[in-house]
């Protein structure tokens, strides 16, 4: 089960990317923007690290959590496009996705 570890470091990529991007933006408001993507990203990747270790050490079916990692991954990349993009509908709606792909991760050793 180390698909869904090696997601875990792209999910933590993806949680400070926006801060090493936003480092060569000076406008206040832009930089505003950027911590409030940062911070919503470290939300996410606590919850997503504990249920992949829940999975992992509860002997969760391999093959499920994996393709639930790869998805988290996309959908958190997506959200990060849609909120550079600002388009609300389609950030809420993946910020949602995210949140039900974790918590499927945190069932998972209930399903098998």
């Amino acid at each position: 089960m180390t698909t869904p570890f090696v997601c875990l470091g792209l999910a933590t990529v993806l949680a400070y990317l926006p801060k090493v991007l936003g480092l060569v933006r000076r406008d206040p408001e832009t930089r505003a923007q950027i911590d409030r993507i940062t911070h919503d990203g470290f939300q996410a990747l606590v919850a997503f690290a504990v249920a992949v270790s829940v999975a992992h050490y509860a002997g969760a079916d391999a093959r499920r959590a994996t393709i639930i990692s790869i998805a988290f991954v996309v959908t958190r990349a997506l959200y990060l496009g849609s909120h550079l993009a600002d388009l609300e509908f389609l950030r809420a709606a993946l910020w949602g996705l995210g949140l039900v792909l974790t918590g499927f991760l945190f069932c998972l050793p209930l399903m098998t």
